[in-house]
């Protein structure tokens, strides 16, 4: 019995990690830092109704972002995954 659970951590261990990795998320801390950088472009606030649409596009995909990785991370916490955040 106790095998069977065994078992059962080891292959979600190993889900959690490929989904982990998959999620690549240096790359989407990359791109979060590099549409910020665009608010600071001189200009970008002139058009107010642009901005607005390009501001809440970027949060909608920084909430997302962070909520993922969150979730992931718990995940990854919760089973014990060694050398994951």
């Amino acid at each position: 019995m106790i095998e069977d659970y065994k078992f059962q951590l080891n292959e979600l261990k190993t889900e959690i990690s490929n989904v982990y990795e998959k999620l690549d998320t240096d790359s989407v801390e990359k791109k979060i830092k590099e549409k910020e950088q665009i608010t600071e472009n001189p200009g970008f606030w002139d058009n107010h109704e642009k901005a607005e649409k390009i501001m809440q596009r970027f949060w909608k995909k920084r909430c997302m972002s962070l909520i993922v990785c969150t979730l992931v991370t718990a995940e990854v916490t919760q089973a014990g995954i060694a050398g994951r955040p």
